[in-house]
């Protein structure tokens, strides 16, 4: 009986002790300054605000737009090249990561206040719809582009980022109007700018980028020349601005002979982590020349390092750039992007070039 007796209290007293214990951590929290316990997380009080703006304030506002804003004036208190990408930015920095864009393959300029064709892709999408050099565009998809004064990235803009496959185009040729469709295609723009012979056996490759297919590009390049006999090369990182990493490392690789350290990288929440040569090279004997200049950043200086530190290359030019930090990109919920540094890149000497 007794047993029973105390069976039936004892839910009465844990809901008795829950109560005091919930009232003795109230107290605790209200008497601890910035105490976490049941604390109203910090982090959400720029939601709060822009809900309280969306809800209150005296005029019709865009409120996505005034959160980009709020977002970017936050990282400005980071380093320079941490960046938040909206949306409708996102496709467009992620072509020039990836190197192609999905186009019509027509190079252009601005003339008269009129998308005039200045350049085409052999075999490309606009050649084979018939455009010619000179043709004017007027019209894309019954949108007039002529005489409304649109910058030539606005008209890009429009031309790229129509939904529709098919490009309907009003064309000016000769003075006559001409309609016609151009079918876009996926157009990959190589990293390799220019690639000769200078002398009998001197090559030269112009590499003006690191996108995700920059050493392929370059492989191209190189053995081309080899086939042509160059034991001599000069390699032209001028206004080179970077881009992938691991492109810059598989290039070095080529240069450098054993399992040589070609950069490293680390950083707080970064473990340290080397980048070696894994390979025989295409280029590890024979005169290596570099141009620089102060446009040259990012992979170009970790290509640049790397070459410096282990006497591989003579070097000329100016002071480079000095970026040398690392970028990784998380991809948020609404489709913008955040571009966060993550870590700093070292030389093989341990040099951290990034400038204040």
């Amino acid at each position: 009986m007794s047993n029973n007796h105390t069976k039936s209290w004892l839910p009465l007293l844990f809901g008795i002790t829950l109560s005091i214990g919930m009232v003795i951590g109230f107290v605790i929290k209200t008497n601890i300054p910035d105490s976490a316990f049941f604390s109203y997380d910090k982090k959400n009080r720029l939601n709060e605000i822009m809900q309280l703006i969306q809800n209150n304030y005296v005029d019709s506002i865009d409120i996505n737009k005034i959160s980009d804003t709020a977002i970017q004036a936050a990282l400005e208190k980071l380093d320079p090249h941490t960046s938040f990408i909206p949306a409708n930015e996102l496709e467009s920095v992620n072509e020039r990561i990836r190197g192609d864009f999905y186009g019509i393959g027509v190079e252009y300029e601005i003339i008269d206040d009129t998308l005039t064709v200045v350049n085409l892709l052999k075999d490309g999408p606009g050649e084979k719809a018939g455009i010619q050099k000179g043709d004017q565009f007027t019209s894309v998809n019954s949108k007039t582009i002529a005489g409304n004064k649109l910058s030539a990235d606005t008209i890009g803009d429009i031309i790229r980022n129509a939904n529709e496959i098919k490009v309907n185009l009003s064309i000016i040729r000769n003075h006559k109007k001409i309609n016609t469709v151009i079918t876009k295609e996926i157009i990959n723009v190589s990293n390799v700018q220019s690639s000769f012979m200078l002398t009998s056996n001197v090559g030269y490759i112009n590499l003006e980028g690191f996108s995700s297919h920059a050493y392929a590009d370059f492989m191209d390049a190189l053995l081309d020349l080899k086939k042509k006999k160059a034991t001599s090369l000069i390699l032209d990182l001028r206004g080179n601005g970077g881009g992938v990493l691991d492109e810059a490392v598989e290039i070095a690789d080529e240069f450098l002979d054993g399992d040589k350290l070609v950069t490293y990288t680390e950083g707080v929440h970064s473990p340290k982590k080397e980048y070696r040569c894994r390979r025989l090279g295409q280029f590890e004997k024979g005169t290596l020349v570099v141009l620089c200049d102060q446009h040259s950043a990012s992979a170009s200086e970790i290509l640049l390092g790397a070459l410096q530190d282990w006497g591989r290359a003579t070097i000329i030019g100016k002071n480079t750039f000095g970026k040398g930090l690392v970028q990784e990109q998380f991809d948020l919920s609404d489709h913008s992007a955040l571009r966060l540094t993550i870590a700093r890149y070292y030389t093989p000497f341990g040099r951290c070039i990034q400038r204040s």
